[in-house]
């Protein structure tokens, strides 16, 4: 999924930048990532002001959570948030949704996939 949050704007990911296109894909910037903000998975961008990604399991995360990234500047600069991934285990987030400008759902597993997965909602207003 590319994330186009307008019919003209559109952002795209590979694993060490962000490209970024204003004019439907006719030109891109790309901006170099910072080493945290690395190797993105999945991203959903509601609109303008508010995109999300997932990152691959190497991502900072905390027990019982899962680390998201969520931007208000179409990830010029960004934000770790820790989502419920499963109690005491460290969960790497695979997939997320975005179903309005505040509410998003993020899927993923724990235990590198042993134990199980999990669904989670946070808000990112």
């Amino acid at each position: 999924r590319s994330p186009c949050p307008t019919a003209t704007t559109c952002l795209a990911f590979s694993d060490f930048a962000r490209h970024l296109s204003t004019d439907a894909g006719v030109s891109w910037n790309t901006l170099i990532l910072e080493p945290g903000a690395r190797l993105i998975r999945d991203v959903d961008c509601p609109s303008l002001d508010r995109c999300v990604a997932t990152q691959d399991a190497s991502a900072p995360a905390r027990p019982g959570t899962t680390a998201v990234l969520v931007s208000t500047d179409l990830f010029t600069t960004w934000t770790i948030r820790y989502v419920m991934a499963h109690p005491g285990r460290v969960g790497s987030a695979v997939d997320l949704s975005c179903s309005a400008t505040t509410a998003c759902y993020v899927t993923g597993w724990y235990d590198a996939g042993a134990s199980g997965g999990f669904v989670s909602t946070f808000s990112i207003a």
